[in-house]
């Protein structure tokens, strides 16, 4: 009797056994492949050409494997200590936005292990930042900030190809020394002074010359006046007489001469001079 219930006991931790490994097995026939991932079929080590889009697929129980692979764009941060074209140790804080082409994530997937920022996009920005930044001044690389971006993408995306898509680097900020800092700003303060200065000699040096302009009129409209009295001197007399306000005087001095002013007609007379 004993001996019965050991072979009814052990069937049934066999029996359950066999249900385990079945439906271990069964489950390793599937695998579902999430948003923004693309899958890559092995089979013993052997990796198959096709891409898995999104969804359910189907492989060989322990013979295959599918390994996924995230397509969606994703932002680093990142900072390059970078050298200036006049030997300043400058730090370059950047994020890089960048996805991984699916396409090609069968190819990526051969050639580089691990995450490709870190194995393929990270030490491409470093090298192309430093062969940017060390074309230029570093107090001119601030302010052309967005000129070495541009650079950098560019660069950028001709080494790294189609295997990831840069979609930018944005340069955040450009750290330089304490030091450089002081210098920059005390000569940047120098040329606010002398531009100042600069300012200041063009509009006396305009004053001047409309003073000038305004007197060379003038001694215009003298010359122009005195050549037409040296023609024709009544053009005095003829002057006073529609300046003459009726009162005062009555009688000018020209050439030696007295000339009389007439009344005007409507203006209160004075008796004439004997």
């Amino acid at each position: 009797m004993q001996p019965m219930e050991d072979w009814t006991g052990k069937r049934w931790i066999l029996s359950i056994a066999s249900f385990c490994l079945a439906g271990l097995f069964v489950a390793d026939t599937w695998v579902i492949v999430g948003p923004g991932h693309r899958g890559v079929r092995t089979t013993l080590g052997r990796v198959s050409e096709g891409v898995i889009g999104e969804g359910l697929c189907f492989k060989l129980p322990l013979v295959q494997r599918v390994s996924r692979i995230s397509v969606k764009q994703y932002t680093m941060e990142g900072d390059a200590p970078c050298f200036s074209s006049d030997l300043q140790t400058i730090h370059v804080k950047f994020n890089c936005l960048y996805r991984v082409s699916a396409d090609r994530v069968v190819t990526l997937f051969q050639k580089y292990q691990g995450d490709p920022y870190e194995t393929l996009v990270e030490p491409r920005i470093q090298e192309c930042m430093k062969q940017a930044t060390a074309l230029h001044r570093a107090e001119d690389l601030v302010r052309e900030r967005e000129k070495i971006k541009h650079v950098v993408l560019d660069q950028v995306k001709a080494v790294v190809g189609d295997f990831v898509e840069i979609a930018d680097i944005v340069v955040n900020n450009i750290d330089l020394t304490p030091e450089l800092e002081k210098s920059i700003e005390a000569k940047v303060v120098k040329e606010q002074y002398a531009l100042a200065k600069v300012f200041e000699m063009q509009a006396a040096q305009k004053d001047a010359d409309i003073v000038l302009i305004k007197a060379r009129a003038e001694a215009q409209s003298v010359q122009i006046r005195g050549a037409a009295v040296a023609m024709n001197p009544q053009v005095v007399v003829l002057e006073a007489i529609n300046r003459w306000d009726g009162k005062a005087p009555q009688t000018l001095m020209i050439d030696r001469g007295v000339v009389p002013v007439y009344p005007v007609p409507g203006v209160a007379t004075f008796p004439a001079e004997k």
